[in-house]
């Protein structure tokens, strides 16, 4: 009886520590501008830098329907970054849990959602060097991706 209240008091500490997490940030110097920005099937993706280390993922309903997007937890979007080789150096998800609630967000038309990624503090733990920003949409019903070459110094 006495094993299984322990495993219960060390199932109930790794539940709560799992929903532990920081806000991520990264750096950069000069704004960017908009890239990776494609129209295809009545919604344009768009990666725009507005600060040093805030950049902006952005989809904008360009068709005459509302869209609405299904997520499968309150992650809306998710976003990596890659050195050189390709190889992911750091992971938004991977640093952070999300509620499994089926999301709904609808985008009418001429609307855009915008989701603000903040990564200066991951910039900031990096060797210089040039590294790719990586940015997709979550939703269940729509792919959407854009990315950002982004320079450490």
């Amino acid at each position: 009886m006495k094993l299984v209240k322990i495993c219960s008091l060390i199932t109930l500490v790794s539940l709560l520590l799992v929903g532990c997490g920081s806000t991520p940030q990264l750096k950069s110097d000069e704004p960017a501008e908009r890239i990776d920005f494609a129209e295809e099937e009545g919604y344009i993706v768009g990666l725009d830098q507005k600060s040093s280390g805030i950049y902006v993922f952005s989809i904008r309903n360009v068709g005459p329907n509302p869209m609405k997007l299904t997520f499968p937890t309150t992650k809306l979007f998710d976003y990596a970054i890659k050195n050189q080789a390709g190889e992911t150096v750091y992971q938004y998800s991977y640093a952070h849990s999300f509620n499994q609630v089926i999301t709904e967000k609808t985008i009418e038309t001429n609307a855009a959602i915008e989701m603000e990624i903040y990564i200066l503090e991951i910039l900031e733990t990096l060797e210089p060097g040039s590294y790719n920003l990586e940015v997709w949409l979550s939703a269940n019903n729509l792919y959407a991706t854009s990315e950002m070459e982004i320079v450490v110094e």
